[in-house]
């Protein structure tokens, strides 16, 4: 709604804003689909705490596959750890803007097909990866390589996700430099429905000094720490 008069009489407010209201929802505290790594993030970023683990299976669960494939480089190893620490996971393009335009990067999307890769040749389900990405430039781009690569992985921006959910969440940030207008990545419920969407893995690739413009992934390196954020060698192989 543009006319400022309307927005005063109330009809910028959705239907779905009106009713997400203390006095008529319910935050429902037990969630039965992320693990406790990942559960703690949505907390950490957005629900403050009230969210918990169903039961301990899903509180402990992890991404299994046959993990002898990762071969001897330490990047992908750590990435692709099934570790209940290492569930959420930072990649950090850093300078890198090679292929950059049109809000999508190809340099980001060679990463994602580097772990899909390994993935497939570990024995990982495909429909269990799920790849996001913020802008449909990039979500087209991932597909039409992903379809070359002949994997076959949903793809979609992270609107198209809500309501699914998938055991690996690889989110292509995209940005390698600051959006001057409102950006996607800056939305907090949006982000937040891109966190959920991961039961067992949530993978981040970015250039982290540009996120750190964005308060929501201030939080999220917060959370993680250095520990868990991982440089790509730019000479990287597999």
């Amino acid at each position: 709604v543009k006319n400022s008069e309307a927005k005063k009489l109330g009809l910028g407010v959705s239907l779905f804003e009106r009713l997400d209201r203390p006095a008529v929802t319910t935050v429902l505290s037990l969630q039965y689909r992320m693990n406790e790594i990942i559960t703690r993030l949505a907390n950490h970023i957005t629900y403050n705490g009230i969210l918990s683990c169903g039961n301990e299976t899903i509180q402990k669960s992890t991404i299994k596959f046959n993990s002898s494939l990762h071969g001897q480089f330490e990047w992908i190893k750590l990435a692709l750890s099934s570790e209940l620490e290492k569930s959420v996971i930072i990649l950090d393009t850093g300078n890198d803007t090679i292929g950059e335009a049109n809000c999508s990067n190809i340099f980001e999307c060679t990463i994602v097909l580097d772990l899909l890769n390994v993935l497939k040749k570990g024995g990982f389900p495909e429909n269990e990866v799920g790849i996001i990405a913020p802008y449909r430039a990039q979500v087209q781009l991932i597909k039409e390589k992903t379809r070359s690569a002949n994997i076959s992985i949903e793809v979609n921006t992270i609107d198209q996700y809500q309501g699914r959910e998938k055991d690996l969440i690889i989110f292509s940030c995209t940005r390698s430099s600051q959006a001057v207008d409102f950006d996607i990545l800056s939305d907090q419920k949006r982000m937040t429905v891109a966190i959920t969407r991961a039961r067992h893995k949530l993978i981040f690739i970015g250039n982290v000094q540009i996120l750190k413009s964005y308060k929501i992934f201030n939080n999220i390196f917060s959370f993680v720490g250095s520990l868990y954020l991982i440089s790509i060698p730019k000479d990287r192989k597999l």
